[in-house]
């Protein structure tokens, strides 16, 4: 996400803006390199990010899109019979957070409700 956030900040000739997520991006890479040295580091910006668009908590309620199993990736299309081509990125108990390596398009499958 840095990576194409400063695409676009370059494409808008934003130096000080640029100026500002290079500082970040160091100082965020150092805290990376001290934390992985713990047996198991905090949770990171990103893993939060991802578990709150999971479970579909505003602001990114809508982040990943919620879809029913398919055999094809709804992103690009692709053929995702074969274990080489899709991946299971989580899993929690009422559902699944899917990924395309073709596309790196991620979607969520919600399990039916049982039926209690």
């Amino acid at each position: 996400m840095i990576a194409e956030l400063e695409r676009e900040l370059r494409k808008r000739s934003m130096r000080e803006h640029l100026a500002r997520l290079a500082e970040f991006n160091t100082g965020y890479e150092r805290q990376s390199r001290k934390l992985m040295g713990m047996a198991r580091p905090p949770w990171t910006t990103e893993m939060l990010v991802e578990l709150a668009a999971m479970f579909q908590l505003p602001p990114v309620r809508n982040y990943y899109p919620v879809l029913p199993r398919d055999n094809r990736c709804p992103h690009c299309r692709a053929d995702l019979s074969g274990r080489e081509v899709a991946t299971i990125r989580a899993a929690i108990s009422d559902r699944t957070l899917h990924g395309c390596k073709h596309c790196s398009g991620r979607w969520l499958v919600l399990k039916p409700p049982s039926a209690d």
